[in-house]
Protein backbone atom coordinates (compact mmCIF):
# COMPACT_ATOMS: atom_id res chain seq x y z
CA UNK A 1 0.00 0.00 0.00
CA UNK A 2 1.01 3.47 -1.17
CA UNK A 3 1.65 6.08 2.07
CA UNK A 4 -0.55 9.05 2.14
CA UNK A 5 1.50 12.26 0.95
CA UNK A 6 2.83 14.21 3.78
CA UNK A 7 4.43 17.00 1.86
CA UNK A 8 4.04 18.41 -1.82
CA UNK A 9 7.13 16.12 -3.24
CA UNK A 10 4.88 13.15 -1.71
CA UNK A 11 1.70 13.14 -4.36
CA UNK A 12 2.53 10.67 -7.04
CA UNK A 13 0.61 8.83 -9.93
CA UNK A 14 1.09 5.76 -7.16
CA UNK A 15 -0.82 7.32 -4.57
CA UNK A 16 -3.36 8.75 -6.89
CA UNK A 17 -4.23 4.88 -8.56
CA UNK A 18 -4.69 4.05 -5.11
CA UNK A 19 -6.86 6.46 -4.37
CA UNK A 20 -9.13 6.62 -7.37
CA UNK A 21 -9.41 2.82 -8.13
CA UNK A 22 -13.38 2.43 -8.11
CA UNK A 23 -13.05 5.48 -10.07
CA UNK A 24 -10.85 4.39 -13.09
CA UNK A 25 -12.01 1.93 -15.91
CA UNK A 26 -10.15 -1.41 -16.71
CA UNK A 27 -6.78 -0.88 -18.37
CA UNK A 28 -6.43 3.31 -17.66
CA UNK A 29 -4.41 4.35 -14.70
CA UNK A 30 -2.84 7.82 -13.78
CA UNK A 31 0.39 7.98 -15.37
CA UNK A 32 1.78 11.16 -14.09
CA UNK A 33 0.50 14.46 -11.86
CA UNK A 34 0.94 18.40 -11.63
CA UNK A 35 1.64 19.68 -8.18
CA UNK A 36 0.64 23.22 -7.94
CA UNK A 37 0.85 24.24 -4.31
CA UNK A 38 -2.26 26.69 -3.23
CA UNK A 39 -1.73 29.89 -1.01
CA UNK A 40 1.70 30.31 0.95
CA UNK A 41 -0.12 27.75 3.72
CA UNK A 42 2.06 30.00 5.94
CA UNK A 43 0.27 30.31 9.49
CA UNK A 44 -2.67 27.34 8.88
CA UNK A 45 -3.62 24.40 9.76
CA UNK A 46 -2.99 23.22 6.70
CA UNK A 47 -1.75 22.82 3.14
CA UNK A 48 -3.22 22.63 -0.14
CA UNK A 49 -2.31 21.52 -3.34
CA UNK A 50 -4.09 21.60 -6.77
CA UNK A 51 -3.61 18.17 -8.88
CA UNK A 52 -3.51 17.47 -12.31
CA UNK A 53 -3.47 13.89 -13.37
CA UNK A 54 -2.64 12.50 -16.51
CA UNK A 55 -3.76 9.26 -17.71
CA UNK A 56 -2.41 6.21 -19.86
CA UNK A 57 -5.75 7.04 -21.65
CA UNK A 58 -8.37 9.21 -22.19
CA UNK A 59 -9.10 10.87 -18.96
CA UNK A 60 -12.33 9.03 -17.52
CA UNK A 61 -15.28 11.41 -17.90
CA UNK A 62 -16.45 10.43 -14.23
CA UNK A 63 -13.14 12.60 -13.41
CA UNK A 64 -12.65 16.09 -13.21
CA UNK A 65 -9.26 17.71 -14.85
CA UNK A 66 -8.09 18.86 -11.82
CA UNK A 67 -8.09 17.66 -7.61
CA UNK A 68 -8.03 19.42 -4.23
CA UNK A 69 -5.47 17.79 -1.86
CA UNK A 70 -5.58 18.23 1.60
CA UNK A 71 -2.30 17.34 4.42
CA UNK A 72 -2.34 18.55 7.74
CA UNK A 73 -0.15 21.70 8.06
CA UNK A 74 4.12 20.96 8.54
CA UNK A 75 5.13 23.66 10.21
CA UNK A 76 5.12 22.19 14.11
CA UNK A 77 3.31 24.65 15.84
CA UNK A 78 0.32 24.95 13.38
CA UNK A 79 0.73 20.85 13.32
CA UNK A 80 0.07 20.99 16.95
CA UNK A 81 -2.74 23.22 17.25
CA UNK A 82 -4.29 21.55 14.49
CA UNK A 83 -4.01 18.10 16.62
CA UNK A 84 -5.10 19.94 19.83
CA UNK A 85 -8.10 21.16 18.25
CA UNK A 86 -8.60 17.54 16.09
CA UNK A 87 -9.02 19.90 13.20
CA UNK A 88 -7.59 16.99 11.15
CA UNK A 89 -9.54 14.09 12.25
CA UNK A 90 -12.80 16.70 12.35
CA UNK A 91 -12.61 17.27 8.44
CA UNK A 92 -11.42 14.03 7.15
CA UNK A 93 -14.74 12.41 9.34
CA UNK A 94 -16.89 14.94 7.83
CA UNK A 95 -15.83 14.79 4.50
CA UNK A 96 -16.11 10.43 4.75
CA UNK A 97 -19.30 10.60 6.57
CA UNK A 98 -21.54 13.30 5.54
CA UNK A 99 -20.28 15.85 3.47
CA UNK A 100 -22.07 14.41 1.00
CA UNK A 101 -25.55 14.79 1.95
CA UNK A 102 -25.31 18.08 3.90
CA UNK A 103 -26.95 21.34 2.55
CA UNK A 104 -23.98 24.32 1.63
CA UNK A 105 -23.16 22.05 -0.93
CA UNK A 106 -18.94 21.46 0.44
CA UNK A 107 -16.45 20.23 -2.55
CA UNK A 108 -17.09 16.70 -3.47
CA UNK A 109 -15.32 13.86 -1.80
CA UNK A 110 -12.86 11.56 -3.38
CA UNK A 111 -10.67 9.91 -0.84
CA UNK A 112 -9.86 10.84 3.03
CA UNK A 113 -7.87 9.00 5.32
CA UNK A 114 -7.91 9.74 9.40
CA UNK A 115 -5.16 7.89 11.56
CA UNK A 116 -5.06 9.79 14.97
CA UNK A 117 -2.23 7.68 16.26
CA UNK A 118 0.16 8.19 13.00
CA UNK A 119 -0.96 11.37 12.59
CA UNK A 120 -1.63 10.12 9.27
CA UNK A 121 -4.63 12.43 7.24
CA UNK A 122 -5.15 13.44 3.91
CA UNK A 123 -8.13 14.97 1.75
CA UNK A 124 -8.94 14.39 -1.57
CA UNK A 125 -11.62 16.72 -2.97
CA UNK A 126 -13.43 19.07 -6.11
CA UNK A 127 -11.18 21.62 -7.30
CA UNK A 128 -14.16 24.60 -7.22
CA UNK A 129 -13.79 25.56 -10.43
CA UNK A 130 -15.92 28.85 -12.02
CA UNK A 131 -17.09 29.71 -8.96
CA UNK A 132 -16.46 33.06 -7.27
CA UNK A 133 -14.70 33.93 -4.09
CA UNK A 134 -15.55 37.06 -2.10
CA UNK A 135 -11.93 38.83 -0.19
CA UNK A 136 -12.77 39.33 3.78
CA UNK A 137 -10.87 42.98 3.63
CA UNK A 138 -12.95 43.81 1.44
CA UNK A 139 -16.43 42.98 2.80
CA UNK A 140 -19.06 41.22 1.95
CA UNK A 141 -22.22 42.71 -0.52
CA UNK A 142 -25.14 42.68 1.18
CA UNK A 143 -26.67 40.56 -1.30
CA UNK A 144 -24.48 37.62 -1.00
CA UNK A 145 -24.40 37.95 3.17
CA UNK A 146 -28.65 37.40 2.69
CA UNK A 147 -27.96 34.36 0.09
CA UNK A 148 -25.49 32.51 2.35
CA UNK A 149 -27.48 33.54 5.44
CA UNK A 150 -30.39 31.51 4.02
CA UNK A 151 -27.64 28.52 2.98
CA UNK A 152 -26.40 28.42 6.37
CA UNK A 153 -30.40 28.04 7.74
CA UNK A 154 -30.54 24.88 5.73
CA UNK A 155 -27.41 23.24 7.02
CA UNK A 156 -28.95 24.19 10.25
CA UNK A 157 -32.53 23.18 9.52
CA UNK A 158 -31.15 19.97 8.83
CA UNK A 159 -29.84 18.80 11.88
CA UNK A 160 -31.62 20.97 14.36
CA UNK A 161 -31.04 18.52 17.50
CA UNK A 162 -32.90 15.58 15.66
CA UNK A 163 -32.09 12.00 14.70
CA UNK A 164 -30.07 13.19 11.58
CA UNK A 165 -27.46 15.15 14.16
CA UNK A 166 -27.29 12.06 17.12
CA UNK A 167 -26.84 9.99 14.44
CA UNK A 168 -23.36 11.46 13.72
CA UNK A 169 -21.40 10.11 16.94
CA UNK A 170 -18.04 10.91 15.75
CA UNK A 171 -19.08 15.05 15.78
CA UNK A 172 -17.09 16.56 18.75
CA UNK A 173 -18.91 18.74 21.06
CA UNK A 174 -17.91 22.51 21.17
CA UNK A 175 -17.84 22.48 24.21
CA UNK A 176 -14.67 20.66 23.50
CA UNK A 177 -12.82 23.76 22.31
CA UNK A 178 -12.50 24.75 26.61
CA UNK A 179 -10.51 22.25 26.99
CA UNK A 180 -8.48 22.16 23.65
CA UNK A 181 -8.29 26.00 22.97
CA UNK A 182 -6.85 26.51 26.86
CA UNK A 183 -3.15 25.97 26.04
CA UNK A 184 -3.50 27.97 23.09
CA UNK A 185 -4.88 31.20 24.87
CA UNK A 186 -2.22 31.21 27.27
CA UNK A 187 0.46 31.10 24.62
CA UNK A 188 -0.97 33.51 22.41
CA UNK A 189 -2.55 36.35 24.32
CA UNK A 190 1.10 37.51 25.26
CA UNK A 191 1.52 37.52 21.67
CA UNK A 192 -1.64 39.20 20.76
CA UNK A 193 -1.19 42.00 24.04
CA UNK A 194 2.32 42.65 22.38
CA UNK A 195 1.13 43.59 18.93
CA UNK A 196 -2.08 44.03 18.61
CA UNK A 197 -3.81 45.14 21.85
CA UNK A 198 -3.39 48.92 21.23
CA UNK A 199 -5.82 48.57 18.33
CA UNK A 200 -8.69 48.22 20.94
CA UNK A 201 -10.36 50.76 22.78
CA UNK A 202 -9.55 51.07 26.75
CA UNK A 203 -12.74 48.97 27.56
CA UNK A 204 -12.11 46.44 24.96
CA UNK A 205 -8.98 45.79 25.96
CA UNK A 206 -9.27 45.22 29.44
CA UNK A 207 -11.86 42.20 28.90
CA UNK A 208 -9.50 40.10 27.44
CA UNK A 209 -7.87 38.08 30.70
CA UNK A 210 -11.71 38.15 32.37
CA UNK A 211 -13.06 36.24 28.66
CA UNK A 212 -9.78 33.96 28.38
CA UNK A 213 -10.56 32.87 31.79
CA UNK A 214 -14.31 32.20 31.54
CA UNK A 215 -14.14 31.09 27.83
CA UNK A 216 -14.55 27.01 28.85
CA UNK A 217 -17.88 28.14 30.84
CA UNK A 218 -18.84 30.05 28.17
CA UNK A 219 -18.68 27.15 24.98
CA UNK A 220 -20.58 24.70 27.84
CA UNK A 221 -23.24 26.63 28.45
CA UNK A 222 -23.41 27.21 24.17
CA UNK A 223 -23.33 23.05 23.87
CA UNK A 224 -26.18 23.17 26.52
CA UNK A 225 -28.95 25.75 23.29
CA UNK A 226 -30.37 23.52 21.12
CA UNK A 227 -27.72 22.08 18.95
CA UNK A 228 -27.12 21.45 15.32
CA UNK A 229 -24.32 20.93 13.09
CA UNK A 230 -22.54 23.80 12.64
CA UNK A 231 -19.39 24.83 10.78
CA UNK A 232 -17.56 26.86 13.16
CA UNK A 233 -15.64 28.88 10.53
CA UNK A 234 -18.10 30.54 8.67
CA UNK A 235 -16.40 33.33 7.34
CA UNK A 236 -16.77 34.50 3.84
CA UNK A 237 -13.41 33.44 2.76
CA UNK A 238 -14.74 29.71 3.39
CA UNK A 239 -17.29 30.19 0.53
CA UNK A 240 -17.74 29.73 -2.65
CA UNK A 241 -20.73 31.36 -5.02
CA UNK A 242 -21.30 28.97 -8.09
CA UNK A 243 -23.82 31.03 -10.90
CA UNK A 244 -26.36 28.07 -11.94
CA UNK A 245 -27.95 30.07 -14.25
CA UNK A 246 -30.67 31.81 -11.32
CA UNK A 247 -29.50 32.38 -8.13
CA UNK A 248 -25.82 31.90 -7.16
CA UNK A 249 -25.08 28.37 -5.35
CA UNK A 250 -24.09 28.68 -2.31
CA UNK A 251 -20.28 26.46 -1.22
CA UNK A 252 -19.00 26.15 2.34
CA UNK A 253 -15.93 24.40 3.18
CA UNK A 254 -12.86 24.05 5.36
CA UNK A 255 -14.69 22.07 7.81
CA UNK A 256 -11.83 21.21 9.77
CA UNK A 257 -13.87 23.10 12.93
CA UNK A 258 -17.10 21.03 12.32
CA UNK A 259 -19.01 20.42 15.56
CA UNK A 260 -21.79 19.66 17.41
CA UNK A 261 -23.13 23.41 18.79
CA UNK A 262 -26.07 25.74 18.47
CA UNK A 263 -27.06 27.40 15.31
CA UNK A 264 -26.35 31.64 16.53
CA UNK A 265 -22.55 30.12 17.01
CA UNK A 266 -22.05 30.12 12.95
CA UNK A 267 -24.62 33.44 12.42
CA UNK A 268 -22.69 35.61 15.07
CA UNK A 269 -19.02 34.33 13.67
CA UNK A 270 -20.21 34.81 9.89
CA UNK A 271 -21.60 38.55 10.73
CA UNK A 272 -18.39 39.33 12.96
CA UNK A 273 -16.09 38.46 10.63
CA UNK A 274 -17.41 38.96 7.61
CA UNK A 275 -19.53 42.61 7.44
CA UNK A 276 -18.48 45.75 7.46
CA UNK A 277 -19.67 47.32 11.03
CA UNK A 278 -21.44 50.34 8.89
CA UNK A 279 -23.23 47.23 6.02
CA UNK A 280 -23.78 44.92 9.28
CA UNK A 281 -25.90 47.38 11.22
CA UNK A 282 -27.59 48.38 7.90
CA UNK A 283 -28.66 44.76 7.22
CA UNK A 284 -28.73 42.80 10.56
CA UNK A 285 -32.15 42.56 11.02
CA UNK A 286 -33.20 41.79 7.62
CA UNK A 287 -30.16 38.89 8.17
CA UNK A 288 -32.10 37.71 11.22
CA UNK A 289 -35.69 38.06 9.68
CA UNK A 290 -34.44 36.00 6.60
CA UNK A 291 -32.27 33.10 8.51
CA UNK A 292 -35.47 32.60 10.66
CA UNK A 293 -37.47 32.69 7.66
CA UNK A 294 -35.76 29.84 5.88
CA UNK A 295 -35.30 27.63 9.77
CA UNK A 296 -38.91 27.61 9.26
CA UNK A 297 -39.10 25.90 6.41
CA UNK A 298 -37.01 23.15 8.04
CA UNK A 299 -40.06 22.72 10.84
CA UNK A 300 -38.12 24.91 13.20
CA UNK A 301 -39.15 27.51 15.39
CA UNK A 302 -36.86 29.73 16.96
CA UNK A 303 -37.81 33.47 17.76
CA UNK A 304 -36.19 36.51 16.96
CA UNK A 305 -35.66 37.11 20.54
CA UNK A 306 -34.08 33.79 21.26
CA UNK A 307 -31.66 33.98 18.42
CA UNK A 308 -30.16 37.93 19.62
CA UNK A 309 -29.80 36.20 23.13
CA UNK A 310 -27.88 33.38 21.94
CA UNK A 311 -25.92 35.55 19.63
CA UNK A 312 -25.02 37.76 22.40
CA UNK A 313 -23.88 34.45 24.26
CA UNK A 314 -21.70 33.29 21.18
CA UNK A 315 -20.62 36.98 20.91
CA UNK A 316 -18.30 35.97 23.83
CA UNK A 317 -16.01 34.01 22.31
CA UNK A 318 -14.70 36.66 20.02
CA UNK A 319 -11.89 37.81 23.06
CA UNK A 320 -10.70 34.28 23.02
CA UNK A 321 -10.39 34.16 19.18
CA UNK A 322 -8.52 36.97 19.13
CA UNK A 323 -6.30 36.07 21.83
CA UNK A 324 -5.50 32.76 19.97
CA UNK A 325 -4.46 34.54 16.78
CA UNK A 326 -1.21 35.62 18.82
CA UNK A 327 -0.25 32.00 17.58
CA UNK A 328 0.36 32.44 14.34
Amino acid sequence: MVPSPRSMQDFSPEWLNQVLSKYLPGGVTVSGVDVEPIGDNLGYMGILARLKPQFSGPRPANLPETFVAKLPATDESALETGMALRAYERESLFYSNCADAVPCDPPRHYHSVCDVELRDFAILMEDLTDVRFVNQVDGTRPEDAMLFIEGLADLHGQFWDNDALHRLDWLPDISEFGVAYKPLLESGLPQYKANWIDRHAPEIAEVFDLANERYPEVVTRLSQFPCTLVHCDPRIENVAFEATGGRDRVRLYDWQLVSRGPAAYDVMYFMKHSLDLDVRREIQGDLFDRYLARLSTHGVTYSRHQLEQDIGMATCTIWSFLSMIGNF
